[in-house]
């Protein structure tokens, strides 16, 4: 066998490596290469779907960048440097005919907001100015409609770190009614979510939402005769933990909320202590998936809950307090950026204290599709089974299915139109009650530049009940301008 050479290179004291470790050399290189591209796809998978951040769920924010574990430039230590004597340099490319002028990259929207910079955090404010008609304000019987008027102010926050992200939302907004000044009613919103990339794949999220809001009197919670809008108030906190080493995911995820209700002045002068409706509800979930191949992940997912009441007793007597659990199996497909899918079927428990209410132990599902035939189109589908608790004095727990579909599309630019269509269909088996909600609603939106932009919208909803005198209907329709920074 020929021994590689390795001796000195003429005019120099250097060593050439053996042909059999430059091969080893060249083998190493591929696979770490191969590593760090299949780590990057890794994290990827840990994102949450498209569109699915609404409410501030604990994955809303994503995944770090890939830029927030790289190694800072500034800290490596220097590396001697190779000796090349007696090594040829490489030719001298040939200079262009002419240089090419670089094109600036095409933004995505040019009348999006710009917001306003401050240090590490882009500040987005909104104002809106509504007015509008409406033909059953009060949501029960006919008692004639009414104009009103409807503002509302609403600050974004978004942070601008290279590692780490901090995301929150500030909302307030009032409508007044002309012929039912005592249906004039506030809401206040705030949350904020912030994530914590531990490590590239090691994630921590936290969240905080806090909302003040009203209820129509046409809602079955509500007590019979009630004056105005009683208000309530609900405040949460919840996070999760996200470990995924390899195609192996774990994410452990929780939340507390608490929900308080004003006493309601009833028409006749009364007033109705609702203290019985307070509650604080408890949800622990535990997710585990497998990625088979990028964009296919089968899961596994289990949930309990549990709602405590500030009374063990409402005013009809009920022991209110329900627990339960729910177990699903499904799957995530994300293929293409063209169509994203995931969908889970599963078994759910849920009982009340009451001994005279039902134990329901029910199949479950729950699906959502996102489409984007084009770029100025996305369609979103949701449906979903479900076992929950019920909240009425009658009723404990329930069983809920419902369905949307939410249609976006860019008809020009600077025009844009969205319509959505929603169905709810809730059964409480202690009472035979069933109460279905159907909500539509189309918008458009012209924008004159990023800060002014006017805006159109209707919508229809039917309240149909299983009880006599509790169904009812109402439209609007109400136009207005949004300044936006």
């Amino acid at each position: 066998m020929i021994e590689p050479r390795t001796g000195p290179l003429p005019g120099g004291g250097g060593r050439v490596p053996g042909r059999r470790a430059c091969v080893s050399l060249a083998v190493l290189a591929l696979l770490l290469l191969a590593s760090a591209a299949s780590a990057q796809e890794i994290r990827g998978s840990l994102e949450a779907l498209p569109g699915a951040d609404d409410d501030f769920a604990p994955d809303a924010l994503g995944i770090a960048p890939d830029s927030a574990f790289a190694e800072d430039p500034d800290n490596l230590a220097e590396e001697p440097l190779e000796d090349l004597r007696g090594v040829e340099p490489p030719p001298l490319a040939e200079p262009e005919e002419r240089l090419k002028r670089k094109k600036r990259p095409e933004e995505d929207n040019p009348f999006d907001p710009v917001g306003i910079r401050a240090g590490a955090f882009l500040f987005k404010p909104t104002f809106d100015a509504y007015g509008g008609y409406e033909t059953n304000p009060t949501s029960t019987e006919e008692n004639g409609g009414s104009l009103y008027g409807r503002s509302e102010g609403r600050l974004d926050i978004e942070s601008d770190w290279a590692r780490h992200a901090f995301r929150g939302r500030l909302e307030a907004e009032y409508t007044a009614y002309e012929a039912f000044e005592d249906l004039n009613a506030p809401r206040l919103a705030a949350d904020g979510a912030l994530r914590l990339d531990a490590h590239e794949d090691l994630r921590i999220d936290l969240l905080a939402r806090t909302e003040l809001d009203s209820e129509s009197p046409g809602d079955p919670e509500v007590p019979d005769g009630v004056k105005g809008r009683p208000e309530n108030l609900r405040m949460g906190a919840g996070g999760g933990i996200t470990y995924k080493p390899n195609r192996l995911s774990l994410r452990l995820k929780g939340d507390v909320d608490r929900r308080t209700y004003e006493d309601a002045e009833l028409n006749n002068g009364s007033t109705v202590d609702n203290e019985d409706r307070n509650y604080t509800a408890y949800r622990l979930g535990l997710r585990t998936g497998y990625e088979l191949h990028p964009g296919f992940e089968p899961f596994a997912e289990i949930e309990g809950n549990r709602r405590e009441y500030d009374l063990d007793e409402n005013d009809s007597g009920l022991q209110h307090n329900t627990e339960g659990y729910k177990a699903y199996a499904g799957v995530r497909l994300e293929p293409n950026p063209i169509w994203s899918f995931e969908g889970a079927i599963g078994y759910g428990h849920l009982e009340a204290e009451d001994p005279f209410e039902p134990k329901l132990d029910d199949f479950i599902a729950k699906a959502s599709l996102i489409w984007q035939p084009t770029v100025k189109t996305k369609v979103t589908l949701t449906a979903e089974k479900d076992v929950s608790s019920g909240g009425l004095s009658c009723c404990a727990v329930a069983r809920e299915v419902s369905a949307s579909v939410e249609i976006e599309h860019e008809l020009q630019r600077n025009f844009f139109f969205t319509a959505s269509l929603d169905y709810e269909r809730s059964f409480y088996p202690r009472a035979d009650y069933t109460l279905q909600d159907v909500d539509a609603e189309i918008a458009l939106e012209y924008r004159f530049n990023r800060t002014v932009s006017a805006r159109l919208r209707a919508a229809h909803q039917i309240s149909d009940s299983s009880n006599d005198g509790e169904d009812y209907d109402t439209s609007l329709i109400e136009i207005g301008l949004r300044v936006q920074r």
